[in-house]
């Protein structure tokens, strides 16, 4: 390119300065990342007169005080729409530790994501994370025994993150960053080899890998109280260690893909949800708190999913019939099928008839309306909890297939 004068960003002093543009590409690594940088990158001001606030932050203003204040985003004109939300998934991240590698506290090793900058100081790539990162410090300052509790971190100690700086790009880089697909619990369960050691082709395994995350993600909601609808995100970190605590999910998941044949989608049912809900219904006595890696119902959930899948020998009024059928037709509903939550509800209202013995319509199932508005548990490890989140983030996973 002909040589003209661009936008540098200099990590050492953490400062732009103008130079001669030469066609090259700059990149900086930062052990330490922390908010003054963020602050820098992001061209964060306060607003002025009428202008409208790209974000709003608590800023802190004297010990166990924060001012909540607007600020327009300098650096931040020439990207996509700013999601307040996914900074605020990046800050939880932070103070959990998830990204990084400070010293003095749990955490993990960042992963190499690079920050991106144009020739003419606007970012192109990690805006998000850097407000996150400034929402994550102005909480520690804000509430430091909140943090110090929750997180188990020094809240003394500035948050911070390494980075990898990579400025004096072309601003039409812009068009193609962050454009991959994004890695998913089921990715990430892939990799990790979850279903290693047994008979399956890489393709069922990628299959298994998805389901269980489907599973995972159910039951972490429907143990600590919460419902579908209303769910906070997952993010992987905990997914993972969720996964590891409960072994019997990966049973369950080969258990119903086993079992399957094509017919839990007939269903309108997911494997997923089925592997979830079966995982529960073996605890539905067991301590909420401890619960067992084998459950007392186990052999009668298994019972339970193979009727379900088959259909096969089920008298008129048989609990497994009568949810095959609702099912059935709810899959075949275009205008108004069941939600995630609803479906849930009526498995378990069939699964409570069958271990009872009872006989039961289609009609019986079917949610009442104090029931949608909270579902249906079986006891044991599915319970409600008397104050439940209301954070709003869209769902994923489940999106896969069918619920």
């Amino acid at each position: 390119m002909a040589k003209r004068k661009i936008k540098e960003y200099d990590a050492a002093s953490n400062e732009f300065t103008q130079v001669e543009g030469d066609g090259t590409i700059r990149v900086d690594v930062v052990e330490e990342w922390g908010v003054e940088q963020a602050l820098v990158v992001l061209g964060l001001r306060e607003v002025e007169g009428d202008e409208k606030a790209d974000v709003s932050l608590h800023v802190p203003t004297a010990k166990g005080k924060s001012e909540k204040k607007g600020f327009v985003m300098s650096n931040n004109h020439a990207n996509r729409p700013f999601s307040p939300s996914l900074a605020k998934q990046y800050s939880e991240a932070f103070l959990k530790g998830d990204w990084s590698g400070q010293k003095g506290n749990k955490s993990r090793t960042g992963n190499g994501e690079t920050m991106g900058i144009d020739w003419n100081g606007q970012i192109v790539s990690a805006v998000h994370r850097n407000v996150g990162l400034v929402m994550a410090d102005y909480e520690r300052q804000n509430n430091p025994e909140v943090v110090s509790e929750m997180y188990g971190r020094n809240p003394k100690q500035a948050i911070t993150i390494p980075a990898i700086v990579v400025s004096k790009l072309d601003p039409a880089s812009a068009d193609t960053a962050d454009t991959g697909k994004n890695r998913s619990l089921g990715d990430i369960l892939f990799r990790r080899n979850e279903f290693s050691g047994k008979e399956y082709t890489p393709r069922q395994k990628s299959t298994l890998s998805r389901d269980l995350a489907i599973s995972a993600r159910l039951v972490w909601l429907r143990v600590n109280g919460r419902i579908v609808a209303r769910g906070p995100k997952f993010f992987h970190p905990d997914a993972l260690q969720f996964v590891e605590n409960h072994p019997a999910l990966k049973r369950w998941t080969e258990f119903v893909y086993n079992e399957d044949g094509g017919n839990f989608k007939g269903l309108g049912l997911s494997r997923g949800y089925a592997a979830a809900l079966a995982y529960l219904f073996e605890h539905c006595e067991s301590d909420a708190d401890s619960p067992p890696e084998e459950g007392t119902q186990k052999e009668k959930v298994e019972e339970f999913v193979t009727l379900l899948a088959t259909g096969e020998n089920l008298g008129k009024k048989h609990p497994v019939l009568s949810l095959r059928s609702l099912l059935i037709a709810n899959a075949g509903n275009k205008t108004n099928p069941l939600d995630r939550d609803a479906l849930c509800t009526v498995v378990c209202k069939a699964w409570l008839a069958f271990i009872e013995g009872k006989e039961v319509t289609p009609a019986k199932l079917k949610p009442t309306q104090k029931e949608g508005e909270e579902p249906v548990r079986v006891g044991g490890i599915d319970r409600v909890w008397e104050e439940e989140e209301e954070e709003v983030v869209e769902p994923v996973e489940e999106t896969v297939e069918a619920a």
